[in-house]
C-alpha cells in the first residue's frame, strides 16, 4: 500500500524490484545475511518510510475502486502510513558500512568462522544458536567483504 489508498499488487511468481530514497522497516522474522540481506516477508506488513520508490517488474495497480491495470514498472510517493507485505523472501543489497543486528531468537553462521569462549578459540565453519539473545555487527567492505562479529548468549553448536 503506498499510504494514499493506491495499492501496487505483484503475485507474478518472478522477482520484482524495489528502489528509493527510503527504507523498509521489517517486522521480526527469519533473515539471512550473503552477498546482502535476505529477509522472510511472509506474515506481517513491513512499514514504508516516506519516499519516492519505483517497482520494477509484473504487477498490478490500482487504487481499490475497481479492476487493477497491469504493469510492468511503476513508481509511487510512499506516505506516512505506507507498507510493504508478502510472502517469501526479499533480498537488499547492503552497501559499505556497518550494521547491527539485535534480538533473541536463531542464528545461524556459516563460513571461516573464529569461535571464541571462555574455553579458548577454535576454528569452525559452522556455529548455531537455536535460541537466545544475539548482537550481531554486520560489515561491508568497499569491495564487497562480508565480515560478521556476533555475540551471542545462549547454547551454541
Amino acid at each position: 500500500s503506498a499510504g494514499g489508498g493506491d495499492t501496487i499488487v505483484w503475485d507474478g511468481g518472478r522477482p520484482i524490484t524495489l528502489s528509493g530514497d527510503g527504507v523498509i522497516t521489517l517486522q521480526p522474522g527469519p533473515f539471512r545475511v550473503g552477498g546482502g540481506l535476505f529477509a522472510d516477508m511472509s506474515g506481517a506488513a513491513h512499514r514504508l518510510s516516506p519516499g519516492r520508490y519505483s517497482v520494477a517488474g509484473p504487477v498490478a495497480v490500482g487504487d481499490g475502486g475497481g479492476l487493477a491495470a497491469p504493469s510492468t514498472q511503476t513508481s509511487f510517493t510512499a506516505g506516512e502510513a505506507a507498507t510493504v507485505s508478502g510472502t517469501g523472501q526479499v533480498e537488499g543489497r547492503l552497501p559499505p558500512g556497518s550494521w547491527l543486528l539485535l534480538g533473541p531468537g536463531r542464528v545461524a553462521l556459516e563460513g571461516t568462522l573464529q569461535i571464541l569462549t571462555g574455553d579458548g578459540q577454535r576454528d569452525a565453519s559452522t556455529a548455531t544458536m537455536e535460541n537466545g539473545s544475539y548482537e550481531v555487527t554486520v560489515t561491508v567492505a568497499d569491495d564487497g567483504t562480508v565480515t560478521v562479529d556476533a555475540l551471542l548468549d545462549g547454547t551454541v553448536t
